[in-house]
C-alpha cells in the first residue's frame, strides 16, 4: 500500500516482515520485524503517523511509520485477520479475521472495545460510510452486514449472493457495487444513514 503522501510504499511478506519502500527512487528505509507469520492487511493511520499490520496467526500490530518502532499489540484475534479499517475520526481500529470476527479497537491503548460475532465465514472487506460510524462488512457467508458502529448492533444484513463478497464500493447515493468471486458485480440501494 502507499502512503497518504504518496512517498511510501509499504509491502508485507510471507516472513512476516513489512518493508517500507521510497515510492520515488525504490530504496528500502526500513524491515520491521515482531510478526510470526504472514502479512495479511496493512493499514495507516488517518494521520499517517502509523502503519498497523494484520497477520496469518491473528496478530495485529501497530507501528511508528518514522521510527519503525512497534507501538501497540492489539491481542484478541485466534485466526487470520484479513481486513484491517481505521475509523474515520482515527480513534478506532476496525479489525475483520477467517473467522467471521470482526474487532473495535482503541487505536491509541490498543483496548478492545467490541467484538462482532454475526458473520459465519471469513471477512474479506471492510467499508465506513461518510457518516463515520455505519460500517459495512462482506464475508465469506454471502453477506454484507451493516454495523451501528459505536454499540455493534446489526442494522440490516444484505444477503442473495451466490459466493463469497470479496469487495464492495460505496457510491455517493447510497448505493453499493458488489463482486463477487464468480466475476459477477451487483449493484444495490442502501438506505440513507442514520444521524446520530
Amino acid at each position: 500500500m502507499i502512503s497518504h503522501t504518496g512517498q511510501l510504499l509499504f509491502s508485507g511478506g510471507a516472513d512476516g516482515e513489512i518493508k517500507i519502500w521510497d515510492f520515488q527512487t525504490g530504496e528500502l528505509r526500513n524491515t520491521l520485524t515482531g510478526h510470526s507469520s504472514a502479512i495479511n492487511a496493512l493499514i495507516t493511520s488517518r494521520d499517517g503517523r502509523w502503519l498497523i499490520s494484520g497477520d496469518a496467526n491473528g496478530g495485529v500490530r501497530s507501528w511508528d511509520v518514522s521510527t519503525g518502532k512497534e507501538v501497540q499489540t492489539f491481542e484478541g484475534h485466534t485466526s487470520p485477520v484479513n481486513s484491517l479499517l481505521v475509523s474515520l475520526d482515527g480513534q478506532r481500529l476496525i479489525s475483520g479475521a477467517a473467522d467471521g470476527v470482526i474487532k473495535v479497537w482503541n487505536l491509541t491503548t490498543a483496548a478492545e472495545l467490541l467484538s462482532l460475532k454475526q458473520h459465519t465465514a471469513a471477512i474479506n472487506v471492510l467499508q465506513l460510510y461518510d457518516d463515520g460510524h455505519t460500517l459495512l462488512s462482506g464475508s465469506a457467508d454471502k453477506t454484507i452486514k451493516v454495523w451501528e458502529l459505536n454499540t455493534g448492533d446489526v442494522l440490516y444484513t444484505l444477503a442473495g449472493f451466490k459466493t463469497h463478497v470479496n469487495e464492495f464500493v460505496i457510491a455517493p447515493t447510497n448505493q453499493i457495487a458488489t463482486n463477487g468471486e464468480n466475476g459477477t458485480i451487483q449493484l444495490w440501494q442502501l438506505p440513507d444513514p442514520v444521524d446520530d
